[in-house]
This record gives structure tokens, C-alpha cells and sequence, in this order.
């Protein structure tokens, strides 16, 4: 099993609706398409954007599919019309839990950036797909269970 961890950016897509409101999801696959497999934990992180939301993991999931050329399950949650429709290389997702604030237990991107400055979405900003080291992703994910909010 290998981790994960796919990028939305909310000035571009409206990630935290596209969470609420699907199940399962598909994500863009633009880095690594040769190595995701099904049953991979993916962890899913909203960058801060401009209007400077709350960056870090907000969703755990599992991947369904292999990547491949498929339709935008939500096309309307495009802020770019140009996005809309696209055909692209895409994987099916289940989600397990989805946690949008620091109330609901998200992992805030600064909290990882002090245990692991070298992951690579601290490096390359920009990308989609980023898989994590072996230790990196068991920490992360003991840490999501850790975040588990009391009244849940």
C-alpha cells in the first residue's frame, strides 16, 4: 500500500463542497500515473489559495481505479469555465471521513511542515499528486486518527 496526497486548490475548484457533497470522487492525476493503484490510502489536501482558506488534509480516502480518461463528476464546481468538461486522466475515490476545519480535525499544513519540512508539497507547490514516503504516510495517518474529535 503506498500513501498519497492529492492537491485541490479552492481559488480554482470548490474542494470543500465537491467533499460534502460527493462520494466517491474523482481526482486529477497529473504526476505519477504509473504508480497509483487501487486500495492506496490518498490523504486530500486544500492548498491556502488567495482568499487564504485553511491549507492541510481535509479528506482520507481510497483509491477505486487505475488511472484513466474520464469525465468531471462535478463540472459546475470549476471557477475556471475553461475547466469545465475536461476529458483528463482521472481516479475514483472513495472517502472515508472528511474534516474541513481544526474543529472537525483536519491536519493543518504548518503542523506537518514542522514535523516533515521535506515533504515534497512544500517543495513543488504546484502539483497534483505527491506520494509520500513509508514513514511519512503512517505518521500522517496515526496523526489524522489522533485528530479524531471527542464528540464523534
Amino acid at each position: 500500500m503506498t500513501f498519497w496526497i492529492f492537491q485541490g486548490n479552492p481559488d480554482l475548484f470548490d474542494i470543500d463542497t465537491y467533499l460534502r457533497e460527493y462520494n466517491p470522487i474523482r481526482w486529477r492525476v497529473a504526476q505519477h500515473r504509473d504508480k497509483i493503484r487501487v486500495n492506496d490510502v490518498v490523504f486530500i489536501w486544500r492548498a491556502k489559495g488567495r482568499e487564504r482558506s485553511e491549507s492541510g488534509i481535509i479528506a482520507k480516502g481510497i483509491i477505486l481505479t487505475r488511472p484513466a480518461e474520464m469525465e468531471d463528476d462535478a463540472p459546475h464546481l470549476w471557477k475556471d469555465p475553461a475547466q469545465r468538461g475536461k476529458r483528463i486522466p482521472r481516479v475514483v475515490i472513495e472517502v472515508l471521513e472528511t474534516r474541513l476545519t481544526r474543529e472537525e480535525g483536519m491536519i493543518p499544513a504548518k503542523l506537518l511542515e514542522e514535523i516533515f519540512p521535506d515533504l515534497e508539497i512544500f517543495k513543488w507547490r504546484q502539483a497534483t499528486n505527491y506520494r509520500l514516503k513509508p514513514e511519512q504516510g503512517h505518521f500522517i495517518n496515526s496523526l489524522w486518527e489522533a485528530l479524531i474529535p471527542k464528540d464523534k
